[in-house]
């Protein structure tokens, strides 16, 4: 059995070749998902097989169906802009206004420049009952994230790690619904002013945090 699971065909293992198919139901989900109904978006399994170029046996090979799939999708989607954001902190200077402006352009970059994921993100999100838990898993991730920043930023001590946590989640949950509103063209900011202006709130409440704690202190 070990030997047939790892025999190749055309330079690929059988595990290789079911990663590549599971990467092309992935991307044909990414797309189906991020597509408006309207121009024939809506995942099924049918239609997933058609855009990938796979058959039915292949699909059931890496998902149980499409709700699996749809979970897949949007946690891929979600994994790609922690990431994003995680990489222009790297590489942003080590004070509070170029983490702000690098948290806020990476994550509008990454939540817009593709109409898919923004679709993915700010209506599937929130409309597909499916996906409240993960959404609310996303969440605690970009908290998570801004937490780790506001420890290292700001040093705060430790018995003020509830108010950390506290400002954590309004912060990302308050991005979230920021884009969204954006995003649904309920706000007349250019993309320059919405990322300008999300930058200096978001450093003016991280500052308030630090001052807070500093006081109960």
């Amino acid at each position: 059995m070990a030997a047939s699971r790892t025999r190749t065909y055309a330079g690929a293992t059988g595990a290789e070749r079911a990663a590549e198919r599971r990467g092309r139901l992935l991307a044909a989900g990414v797309e189906l998902l991020g597509r408006d109904p309207e121009d024939g978006g809506g995942l099924t399994v049918r239609g997933v097989c058609a855009e990938a170029g796979l058959t039915p046996r292949y699909f059931y090979e890496s998902f149980s169906g499409a709700e699996e799939l749809t979970a897949a999708v949007f946690e891929h989607v979600i994994s790609g802009a922690a990431s994003a954001v995680a990489e222009a902190l790297a590489g942003a200077e080590a004070d509070p206004a170029a983490r702000s402006r690098a948290t806020v352009e990476a994550f509008v970059g990454f939540a817009v420049d593709d109409p898919r994921r923004a679709r993915i993100l700010f209506v599937e999100g929130v409309a597909n009952e499916a996906l409240r838990e993960q959404r609310a898993a996303a969440l605690r991730t970009f908290a998570e994230l801004a937490a780790a920043q506001g420890r290292e930023l700001y040093g705060p001590p430790a018995e003020a790690d509830r108010l950390i946590e506290t400002t954590s989640y309004l912060v990302a949950g308050g991005m979230a619904e920021l884009l969204l509103a954006w995003t649904r063209g309920e706000l007349a900011s250019s993309r320059e002013q919405l990322i300008e202006d999300a930058a200096d709130l978001l450093g003016a409440i991280g500052e308030a945090a630090a001052r807070t704690a500093a006081r109960r202190g």
